[in-house]
């Protein structure tokens, strides 16, 4: 199978880990990041502009779960729109199916949307 993943990479990256303070919104579902959660922040530099991207846990975790296939490729702000074609048109083996359709379900329980 032949992959190609169409997007340009960021002209510097810088990712952690932190606990949130404050209340920010999630740059792939829109849902609330609650102080007290970790969440993943980005800085990075793309075409000469900054930008900051924080993105919840459950996001991350979805993310991380298809990171698993072959030929998986994002772009933040693209989750779900990658959901949707992973789902149309790839291989799930035996068990990524479900326990990532788990990892949904436990996303809109806490009321995010997907």
């Amino acid at each position: 199978m032949e992959c190609y993943c169409d997007y340009e990479p960021a002209e510097m990256y810088f990712k952690s880990t932190p606990k949130a303070r404050k209340e920010h919104k999630c740059y792939e579902c829109g849902g609330t990041i609650k102080p007290g959660e970790m969440y993943e922040r980005v800085r990075a530099k793309w075409d000469g502009e900054m930008m900051v991207i924080k993105t919840c846990q459950d996001c991350v975790e979805i993310r991380d779960a298809l990171s698993e296939m072959e030929c998986f490729c994002w772009s933040h702000g693209g989750l779900y729109e990658e959901v949707q074609t992973q789902f149309q048109e790839a291989y799930f083996y035996p068990g990524l199916r479900f326990a990532f359709l788990r990892i949904l379900a436990s996303h809109r329980k806490y009321g995010k949307s997907i």
